[in-house]
This record gives C-alpha cells, structure tokens and sequence, in this order.
C-alpha cells in the first residue's frame, strides 16, 4: 500500500474509516487498516472528499487583471479588456502565466482541468 489515510470521515453520519491506497488508487476502506504503507497519514476526523474539478478556464489569459483590470466585473468588458492585451500577449508570457496559475489551484486540491485556449 503506498498511503494509508488514517480515521477519515466520508459521510457525516458514518464511524471514521481508514483508506488505503495503491498505484493511485482506493484499494481498501475498513474500520482499521493495519497493513504497512509507504505513507500513513492521520486524518484525525478530517473529511475525505474527492479531488476538486477546474471546469472552464482560460489558462492563455490567466492573471492578467494587473495589467488592465476588469472595472465594472461584467463578460463585455472582460472581453473588451482581453481583446485590446492580447497583442501583447507571447508565447513565453502565456506559458508563464498558465504555469503560475496551475500553480495555485492544483496544491488547494484541483485534480482536474477543462481549459480552453
């Protein structure tokens, strides 16, 4: 077993469970798990939730409100604000900037990306 997530919740009104993990995978949930992992990791009562998905992003226009931002907070002006930027856009900065915000929202538990380019 390569993790072994130790008295998690997974439903509000269940005991904590163990879980363990192989090759990425749930392999095991039980009441206690006493097999040896790589990694064992006590949860302590913390709820065990899947991975969050990132379902409409545009990584080519990621983190560019500093450079013009959008006022008013309405599509028409975004639109309007992204259009007259991306001229300046290359492709050093766009890969820069997508890798930035990969970089921010995969460690708060983004497991899955839809982007658009």
């Amino acid at each position: 077993m390569d993790i072994l997530l130790k008295q998690v919740r997974l439903n509000d009104d269940e005991a904590l469970m163990d879980v363990g993990i192989t090759d990425g995978k749930i392999t095991a949930i039980e009441k206690e798990i006493n097999e040896p992992a790589t990694k064992i990791i006590e949860a302590n009562g913390k709820v065990l939730v899947p991975g969050f998905v990132e379902s409409h992003i545009h990584l080519d226009k990621a983190l560019i409100a500093s450079r013009k931002p959008n006022k008013s907070g309405t599509l028409q002006e975004a639109i309007n604000v992204t259009a007259e930027l991306k001229p300046t856009f290359t492709k050093e900065d766009i890969y820069t900037r997508a890798k930035k915000a990969l970089e921010m929202i995969i460690p708060r538990g983004v497991t899955a990306i839809r982007t658009h380019a």
